[in-house]
């Protein structure tokens, strides 16, 4: 089999609407959930073959390294080192998900100039060491849309897809990012969920069912108002979960503002991503879209935020080699 000099990878950002359940062991569905794939920001990443690791200078130079060495070291991996660059800087800990895609991103490109061919979500996971809790991440890489997590009881096992649905191509997620802001991630989210009780069987329940009988079937038949006013509920209902740690289903007063401020706009879908900052608020179409961007460019509470207009990414993660030298 002929191995590619080089590889590009073009990874999705990831929405996370909320846990259905955590720290209940008994419970099967323990960590799954619902999130979609996005087809911006994203991450970018271009790896060639190479005598050692090596990254250029950068804010996640550091962990594409330590990435690299841990996928090199994985069975089946045939090249002794890589160099490793990302476009830009993606933002990570803002609740869209970068530590995933950047893991499956690199696991991907290296298996690719491996010549490993096309790698499953579990195979990439394990050897990224993602998808710990969630698994919408490592299973958008793969396949985009809209994704039902069945969740998983056993450490160190990635969570089943449970489901998936294309989004529709002409809706778009507005993203509201605010500038210099960060959610929990590493240490601070692993105390906070050890903390937090599990939630109640009800409450997992009416989640799953909004997951299944609402969300799910209104991305099939395209129906926007169902969808939205089902994810608004959906993740005010999760994000409660948090209450313990947050002071309520946001993280943050702001986060909370910008919600209301979205909903009185006339766009019902919107909620927290993740743990936050990130806000995305659901539109039927571009122009839709591009109007609430400028209707929020104007008001007090989205001051010193970034907004992004968004394309669900129905096809998973781009991994693109190339063989010869140009």
């Amino acid at each position: 089999m002929t191995t590619p000099l080089a590889v590009e990878v073009r990874a999705p950002s990831r929405l996370h609407f909320g846990l259905f359940s955590f720290n209940d062991p008994r419970c099967p569905l323990s960590y799954g959930g619902v999130g979609a794939m996005v087809d911006t920001p994203g991450v970018r990443l271009n790896v060639a073959v190479d005598d050692r690791v090596v990254v250029p200078d950068g804010p996640l130079a550091a962990r594409v390294g330590e990435l690299a060495e841990r996928v090199l070291n994985q069975p089946g991996i045939s090249i002794n080192g890589c160099h490793a660059e990302l476009e830009g800087e993606p933002r990570h800990h803002i609740g869209l998900g970068v530590g995933t895609q950047l893991g499956m991103s690199v696991a991907a490109g290296l298996f690719a100039l491996s010549g490993r061919g096309s790698s499953s979500a579990d195979q990439l996971a394990a050897a990224s060491g993602r998808g710990q809790r969630s698994a919408i991440g490592a299973h958008g890489f793969c396949r985009g849309g809209l994704l039902i997590d069945g969740g998983h009881q056993r450490p160190g096992v990635l969570g089943s897809l449970a489901q998936r649905e294309d989004l529709p191509n002409e809706w778009r997620f507005v993203l509201v990012i605010p500038i210099g802001e960060t959610g929990l991630a590493n240490e601070s989210e692993r105390r906070a969920f050890a903390s937090l009780p599990a939630p109640s069987e009800a409450t997992t329940r009416r989640l799953h069912q909004l997951a299944v009988a609402e969300l799910a079937p209104a991305a099939a038949e395209s129906d926007y108002e169902r969808f939205a006013e089902s994810l608004y509920d959906y993740g005010l209902t999760a994000g409660g979960c948090f209450g313990p740690v947050q002071g309520g289903p946001f993280a943050t007063t702001a986060i909370e503002r910008r919600v209301d401020l979205i909903r009185s706009l006339g766009f019902p879908g919107c909620g927290q991503s993740s743990w936050g900052p990130t806000v995305y608020a659901l539109a039927p179409d571009e122009a839709s879209a591009k109007r609430l961007v400028d209707l929020l460019g104007a008001e007090p509470a989205a001051e010193r935020c970034e907004l992004i207009v968004a394309a669900p990414c129905n096809t998973g993660a781009e991994v693109r080699p190339t063989y010869s030298r140009p």
